[in-house]
């Protein structure tokens, strides 16, 4: 199993999960990740290519309310079967 990443500054919509890796420089992961499943006990999400990200409260982006549309969005999201 892949391992999983934590990521930073992190957004979500119905179209991908962008976000930057812990000393990457502010650098974001590829931004077309779409979302399938969403662990909300463990807080990671899986996207369409298998990758898993750890998706903390603390490290979500803030600005123009984006925190709560990507609440939302990932509270809509199955859970892995």
């Amino acid at each position: 199993m892949e391992k999983i990443v934590k990521l930073f500054d992190w957004i979500v919509t119905e179209k991908s999960v962008r976000g930057s890796r812990q000393d990457d420089n502010g650098l974001w992961v590829n931004n077309n990740l779409k979302p399938l499943y969403f662990c909300p006990i463990n807080r990671v999400v899986e996207v369409d290519n298998g990758q898993r990200f750890l998706l903390t409260k603390e490290t979500i982006c803030k600005a123009l309310g984006l925190d709560e549309k990507s609440n939302k969005f990932l509270n809509g999201l199955p859970t892995k079967p």
